[in-house]
């Protein structure tokens, strides 16, 4: 978290091609998934169903709602106030009839600070607002264990790629920080299917997002550099 003294300049422009570069691949890998999905479904579809089991390889759209505790407890603390707030996401899921499935996901955390000064471990307001806004794509494989009806748990993990910006409406815009980071995460929970089409989850998920932090500012005084976490979220699911 750069705000406060800042020690490094903006994301490298190399930085932010490789970024980019990987996120252009991971989603050309999901298109190859989802067109492999789509020549074996006419086959799926003439498989019957046997014991309670779906033989149809799915497709399904979600929204997530859910709040976010940092592992940069005190820098996000100094700066918004506190390390955690509300997240919004959603995403498409593809699942397996074996229990297996993939997903594409992506959350939204934004809160308005201050930015600081430290010295000598004090804290000194500069009142100056500034705006944080930390935006994952997560790439997630998994599995849904579909011997129960009544509700599925299920696990999974995966790459996440990780957006961090901060802006302030009273500074020049050389001063405001948009960086990428790809760290990785891991996830359980339970699905309660509604009817034939719907279903609700709840869901943990932890994060790691190393070496995001702890180059300057806040986050160099207190020692802190992954903007991962630990998430806790209600998923509304919609498809088969």
């Amino acid at each position: 978290m750069q705000t406060g003294q800042r020690s490094r300049a903006s994301t490298p422009v190399a930085a932010s091609l490789t970024w980019t570069l990987m996120l252009i691949l991971s989603s050309l890998a999901c298109l190859l998934v989802v067109s492999s999905v789509a020549q074996a479904q006419s086959l799926s579809t003439m498989q019957g169903s046997r014991g309670g089991r779906s033989d149809r390889i799915g497709a399904r759209g979600f929204v997530d709602v859910g709040i976010q505790l940092f592992a940069a407890k005190d820098s996000f603390e100094t700066i918004l106030g506190s390390s955690s707030g509300p997240v919004f996401g959603g995403g498409g899921q593809v699942t397996m009839p074996n229990g297996l499935f993939f997903e594409v996901g992506f959350s939204r955390f934004n809160d308005t600070g201050q930015r600081v000064f430290i010295f000598n471990g004090e804290v000194f307001d500069l009142g100056i607002p500034t705006e944080i806004t930390v935006t994952p794509i997560d790439f997630t494989g998994g599995y849904r264990f579909l011997d129960l009806q009544s509700v599925i748990p299920f696990v999974g993990g995966g790459v996440t790629l990780q957006r961090y910006q901060e802006t302030s409406p009273l500074l020049d815009a050389s001063e405001d920080v948009d960086e990428r980071y790809t760290g990785f995460h891991i996830l359980g929970g339970a699905e309660f299917p509604i009817t034939r089409w719907a279903a609700v989850a709840g869901e943990v998920r932890w994060s790691r997002v190393p070496d995001a932090l702890g180059q300057g500012g806040v986050s160099e005084v207190f020692g802190e550099d992954d903007l991962g976490g630990i998430g806790f979220r209600v998923r509304f699911l919609i498809g088969q």
